[in-house]
């Protein structure tokens, strides 16, 4: 009876063995109950090339291809071509003069300011820098001495001193010559009118005090031609009879670098 189970058993594995071949890799070996797995890729074979029918390999790039088990390779490919849709190296942008052609102010020698576009504010008058009394005050500014025609400075009303009589500058040059005399003899010829008439003196522009023409260069500095600007301007009342504070609205003009000369 044991013999013939031996022999049953015996004729069924050899039967299994025919039917199955030898086992492949990967595959449950009968009888034996281990898994036999597949080898492992080694890192040379991992990173070979194996292009599929996708896109072009793209150096310094790797992933995958377009067909299952396609491997693109790590690296630069020498001669490829760059794929379409790359990015461009863009050079460097020029501005063009055109629109670049914005007005800016520097300072010229001297501390006068004038734009770079070839024009400045213009007002059309001289000035000079003055210290008057103005009912024991002292006041320090710029008095108008000339105002040019038909100018900014013209049309806004602004008013320039007048000349002396030739009573007035005999009595200047006593007052100059006697020293403390001055103080004395300058007010009653005013008050004669011998004098003439002082101007409007500049004492702030936009409600900036300015004292001295570097002041009064760089407050217009600011501007270009164009705009207004606002002058607090103190104006001698005729005979003598005190003084009044007006603050006159400029319309400012443009003088071109041929035209410099002469005052702001």
């Amino acid at each position: 009876m044991r013999s013939w189970r031996i022999a049953a058993s015996a004729a069924i594995l050899a039967f299994a063995f025919a039917l199955a071949g030898a086992p492949a890799s990967g595959q449950t070996a009968l009888g034996q109950g281990k898994v036999k797995s597949a080898p492992e890729a080694s890192p040379a074979a991992a990173i070979s090339s194996q292009p599929g029918a996708g896109a072009p390999l793209t150096p310094g790039i790797s992933g995958q291809g377009t067909e299952p088990g396609s491997t693109l390779e790590i690296g630069p490919q020498l001669g490829a071509n760059p794929p379409p849709g790359g990015i461009d190296v863009i050079p460097n942008h020029q501005p063009s003069s055109e629109s670049e052609s914005v007005s800016k102010f520097e300072p010229r020698q001297g501390g006068e300011l004038e734009s770079q576009s070839g024009a400045r504010p213009y007002i059309g008058i001289t000035v000079k820098y003055r210290t008057l009394c103005y009912l024991g005050k002292e006041e320090h500014g710029l008095e108008i001495m000339t105002v040019d025609p038909d100018s900014p400075a013209a049309r806004a009303g602004l008013h320039g001193a007048t000349g002396p009589s030739a009573l007035g500058v005999a009595g200047m040059t006593a007052g100059e010559l006697l020293g403390p005399l001055t103080m004395l003899t300058t007010p009653l010829l005013n008050r004669a009118g011998a004098l003439g008439k002082g101007g409007d003196m500049i004492v702030a522009v936009d409600d900036h005090r300015v004292r001295t023409e570097q002041d009064f260069q760089r407050a217009l500095a600011r501007m270009k031609p164009g705009d207004t600007t606002y002058l607090t301007v103190i104006r001698p009342l005729p005979g003598g009879q005190g003084h009044k504070t007006l603050k006159i609205a400029v319309h400012l003009g443009a003088m071109h670098y041929a035209n410099a000369g002469g005052g702001p």
